[in-house]
């Protein structure tokens, strides 16, 4: 598996807009050489979630829904069953296989790699690609190069495509390429909203969301919107749940957030 892992990552490194590797895990720990190893390449970003227990595993065409976990022991001791879901056959259950996933990394740690601060990883892994995103961007349906254009976020073909297969997500973001949920409405994934609307003096973009009182940079977190202070705050005057706040948790934007909702409907849409 690692000689595959690096093999991909030479691959897409020296590709304009490579495609990244998200590798989510859960319950305990990562040892430490096989966390090591995965942060050391280029196109790879790990993330931790401690109640994740599911084993799924998607890419742009297919998913696999199973019981094994991706180490030698379970392929060799385990008695495993899975489920291949190609997207062209079942569109309808990839998507909603695609649904949750996100829903997983929305609500994961990322881990940073050596040498950066928190949430620098996914940042960096795109700047080349949003350095030049306001000149060139991609098709957020087929990803081939076009014109940077908020307003005709699809080439040609899927123009035409689109009019016969509509559908409620497409797969790119307009502006640095990454495979993201988008839709005409909203092009662009969260990290390049965020670099492109929020102001620099409010928070820093490495951060990738914001606390819901005071709009504040913090590591997004959904059961956690709030930060240090804000939350101290929120405690002290009774923990009310449904206590509304000013900014959405993911982009910054004036939104009546809450403990219980702490996301706005648009990113709700882009993101789950």
């Amino acid at each position: 598996m690692q000689e595959y892992l690096k093999d991909r990552d030479r691959e897409q490194a020296n590709k304009a807009k490579p495609l990244k590797l998200r590798i989510c895990h859960g319950k305990t720990n990562m040892p430490a050489e096989e966390s090591a190893f995965i942060n050391q390449l280029q196109t790879s970003q790990l993330y931790y979630y401690k109640e994740l227990h599911s084993k799924l595993y998607l890419n742009e065409d297919r998913a696999i829904l199973t019981s094994m976990n991706l180490h030698e022991f379970s392929q060799n001791q385990n008695r495993e069953a899975g489920l291949l879901v190609l997207k062209d056959e079942e569109e309808q259950l990839y998507e909603e296989i695609r649904k949750e996933a996100f829903s997983i990394f929305l609500a994961a740690s990322q881990i940073a790699k050596p040498g950066t601060e928190t949430g620098q990883a996914t940042q960096g892994s795109n700047d080349s690609a949003r350095a030049t995103a306001t000149t060139q961007g991609s098709c957020i349906r087929c990803r081939k190069a076009l014109p940077y254009d908020l307003k005709k976020p699809y080439c040609r073909e899927c123009i035409r495509k689109r009019k016969r297969d509509p559908r409620p997500f497409e797969q790119y973001c307009h502006q640095c390429g990454t495979p993201e949920p988008s839709t005409l409405e909203q092009p662009r994934c969260p990290q390049c909203r965020t670099v492109a609307e929020i102001p620099t003096n409010t928070a820093t973009v490495t951060a990738h969301s914001f606390c819901i009182r005071c709009a504040g940079a913090l590591p997004r977190n959904p059961r956690k919107p709030y930060c240090t202070n804000c939350w101290r705050e929120w405690n002290a005057a009774g923990e009310d749940r449904r206590q509304v706040e000013r900014a959405c948790h993911v982009c910054a934007r004036s939104y009546p957030a809450s403990m219980n909702q702490p996301i706005c409907q648009q990113c709700q849409l882009i993101l789950l």
